[in-house]
C-alpha cells in the first residue's frame, strides 16, 4: 500500500505494468499481492490503485479480513475433524491467544507441560488408539495401565481403574476452585462434561451448565494442565515398569 500511495514513483509504475502483463502464477510482487487479496476476499491490486484506502482504514479492513478468513477456516476445520470436537475457537482468532497460552507462564516447565495438554485437546497426544490406526493390526488399542478398555483421551482422563487416586485428588482442587458443589456434583456425574472442562472450560457447550469468570478459566486451566501432566506421568511410569 505504501507503493500505491506514491504514484509518481518508479516502483507504482513498475507495479502497475506487472499487473498488466505477469502471469497469474508468476512469482512477481504484482501476482503474490493479488494472491493474497484474493485468499483474503479483499478489493483487487486495480480497486485499490484506483481508490487508495487511508492507512488507518487499510489496516481495519485488513484485520477485518484476516479476522474472517482464519476464524472459518478454524470452524470448517472443526466440523470436520472429530479429534478437535473439544477445541473452541477464540473470537477473534487473530491476536487472540487460545485460553490454554493464555494462562500459561512463559517458563519452561509450564510451556512444556502446556504442549502436553495441547495435544490431548486437538487429538495428536499418541495413546494406544491413536497407535493402533497408525500401525493397524500390529498395536492393540486397549489401555496398558488397566487393560480393560481402549485408551482413549477419555478413557485417560476421566475413568481409566489404574489413575483413579491421581484422580480423585486432583478433582478436589476443581472442587475448589468452581466454589459450588451443586455445579461440581454436575460436572463430575456427568462424563462428558467433567472431559469438556479439563480440555476446554471456554467451551461453549458448558454456558448452560456453568458460567465461569475469567480468573476462573484462568485457574482451571493452570489445573487442568497440571492433572494433564501428572496423568501423563505416572502412565509412563507404570508403563515402562512392566
Amino acid at each position: 500500500m505504501n507503493i500505491a500511495r506514491l504514484p509518481e514513483s518508479v516502483e507504482y509504475k513498475i507495479l502497475r505494468r506487472q499487473l498488466l502483463m505477469a502471469e497469474q502464477d508468476s512469482k512477481t510482487l504484482a501476482s503474490n499481492a493479488r494472491k493474497i487479496l484474493e485468499k483474503y476476499n479483499l478489493p483487487t491490486p486495480k480497486e485499490l490503485l484506483e481508490e487508495v484506502p487511508t492507512k488507518d482504514k487499510w489496516k481495519k479492513m485488513f484485520k477485518k479480513a484476516s479476522n474472517d478468513y482464519w476464524e472459518n477456516t478454524w470452524r470448517q476445520e472443526l466440523a470436520t475433524q472429530s479429534t478437535m470436537k473439544y477445541l473452541q475457537v477464540q473470537h477473534p482468532v487473530v491476536d487472540n491467544p487460545h485460553n490454554l497460552w493464555k494462562s500459561t507462564c512463559p517458563k519452561q516447565h509450564e510451556v512444556q507441560r502446556a504442549e502436553i495438554k495441547a495435544r490431548l485437546i486437538t487429538g495428536t497426544f499418541i495413546l494406544q488408539t491413536n497407535a493402533m490406526k497408525f500401525n493397524k493390526s500390529e498395536v492393540s488399542a486397549t489401555c496398558k495401565l488397566c487393560g480393560s478398555d481402549d485408551e482413549t483421551r477419555e478413557h485417560l482422563l476421566g475413568s481409566c481403574s489404574a489413575l483413579s487416586q491421581i484422580r480423585e485428588e486432583n478433582l478436589t482442587r476443581l472442587n475448589v476452585i468452581l466454589s459450588n458443589d451443586n455445579i461440581f456434583t454436575t460436572i463430575t456425574q456427568d462424563s462428558g462434561m467433567l472431559i469438556q472442562i479439563i480440555l476446554d472450560c471456554t467451551h461453549s457447550s458448558l454456558k448452560d451448565h456453568v458460567i465461569l469468570s475469567r480468573d476462573q478459566e484462568t485457574d482451571i486451566e493452570r489445573w487442568s494442565q497440571a492433572y494433564c501432566e501428572r496423568l501423563i506421568t505416572h502412565r509412563a511410569q507404570i508403563i515402562s515398569s512392566k
